[in-house]
């Protein structure tokens, strides 16, 4: 009975977004593949916030695919599992291990998923604490460790039976934004963080009708709210007011 009146619902919502103008298009195809109610409420965790010079000139859109372009990660598909943190987490650290080093280094999601003890690997996690895990405890590559979208257990060896090598960790972890900033100021400093030193680790609620974007700049119009999600920050466009992030639902979504 559920089952059907969420079929229901959920058409009564594919209906309404494809019969009116809200600046996107809908899908027919229900994202089902992530299921955000398992994932973690995005909490901000504040401390002192990294010192930058906050009035550069900015311009009205950007792109990291742009300016970095290989050094920046592709897509993935986190499946069924809850791993929204990590794979924001994993990309938003090799992105920036790649800008400031001109590697093409990929770090491992499962690493993550298995081994860190902050969070809870399928069932969610936050960014606060993953990158705490990983300055205290670091993380491999993806290719000693791949991801399979199950917990798993942490294991000292890769998938092909070598020994793991822990050789990346984080240096400096701060916020980008300060507790008390209002939004203009947050948004500044936001687009001048993300111009200068690559993708933000970023969490926002998820409402039904995200399931069902397509295409176009998202805003919430209509449905539950069903979980909350962590993405990689990547871009800007000012004359569309707004943000590009890299999700971790496949390419198709």
């Amino acid at each position: 009975m559920y089952t059907l009146l969420k079929i229901m619902y959920s058409s009564f919502i594919m209906n309404y977004l494809s019969y009116n103008d809200f600046g996107w298009s809908p899908t027919f195809l229900y994202h089902t593949n992530s299921d955000v109610r398992f994932m973690e409420p995005i909490t901000i965790y504040y401390s002192k916030p990294h010192l930058t010079e906050y009035n550069i000139e900015l311009p009205v859109s950007f792109d990291a695919r742009e300016k970095w372009g290989d050094l920046i990660s592709g897509i993935s598909n986190q499946g069924e599992c809850g791993s929204c943190w990590a794979f924001a987490t994993s990309s938003v650290l090799s992105d920036r291990y790649n800008i400031q080093t001109g590697s093409s280094v990929k770090l491992s999601v499962q690493d993550l998923v298995s081994c860190d003890i902050f969070d809870t690997s399928c069932n969610g996690g936050e960014g606060n604490t993953s990158f705490y895990f990983i300055e205290n405890y670091g993380i491999t590559d993806d290719q000693c460790k791949r991801y399979k979208g199950v917990n798993g257990t942490c294991s000292d060896f890769c998938d092909d039976g070598s020994k793991v090598s822990k050789d990346y960790k984080v240096s400096d972890i701060y916020n980008v934004v300060d507790l008390y900033d209002d939004i203009e100021t947050r948004v500044k400093k936001m687009k001048t963080e993300l111009i200068t030193n690559g993708p933000i680790y970023v969490g926002f609620d998820v409402y039904e009708d995200f399931k069902l974007y397509k295409s176009g700049v998202y805003k919430h119009v209509i449905g539950e709210k069903i979980g909350s999600h962590a993405v990689r920050l990547i871009g800007y466009d000012d004359l569309t007011g707004s943000w590009t992030i890299a999700n971790s639902w496949g390419v198709t979504w």
